[in-house]
């Protein structure tokens, strides 16, 4: 018998891109010579927190439910700390685990303002095949305090299987 397949931390990164910094944003890397990722999150189920860091204006663009004046709201990075409710490690082989939705809830840190912010955080199986199952992470979130603010990511999940072929 094989020990359960556990996800207790997630990370992923959206690194910076040439193309993309001068449409984005003006401010990101002011006074810095290492380019900072448009987007970092890490997930830790085990101990139920979500942090999450990145360019405003990335974030909200990348969204399409937003409106157009909350690309403007803010010129900076944001960071976010939120609670997973219930903190748990993910069983990744339970049936149970595909279509799992996790409360959210939160803080946003805008520059030296902070605001509130409550989601969800859905974990969806695609598919098994020869390497593991392939999941996706989505996870909505909702600034309580800027109407019609809102954003989603649904981030990959790869896992390999190891298994023993007799060739």
């Amino acid at each position: 018998m094989r020990n359960p397949l556990l996800l207790k931390q997630y990370i992923h990164s959206i690194p910076a891109s040439s193309l993309a910094l001068p449409a984005m944003s003006k401010n990101v890397n002011k006074g810095s010579s290492e380019q900072q990722p448009l987007m970092q999150v890490m997930l830790d189920f085990e101990n139920g927190h979500l942090k999450l860091e990145g360019d405003w204006q990335f974030l909200i663009a990348s969204n399409e439910k937003n409106d157009a004046a909350c690309v403007n709201y803010n010129q900076e990075r944001i960071s976010l700390d939120a609670a997973i409710y219930p903190a748990l490690p993910i069983n990744l082989d339970d049936e149970e685990s595909n279509g799992l939705v996790l409360a959210l809830e939160g803080r946003i840190k805008e520059g030296a303002f902070f605001s509130y912010c409550t989601g969800l955080l859905v974990i969806d199986s695609i598919r098994t095949g020869f390497v593991g199952p392939q999941l996706n992470i989505t996870f909505l979130l909702y600034d309580l305090q800027v109407k019609n603010s809102e954003l989603t990511f649904k981030l990959p999940v790869y896992t390999t299987v190891d298994t023993n072929y007799n060739n």
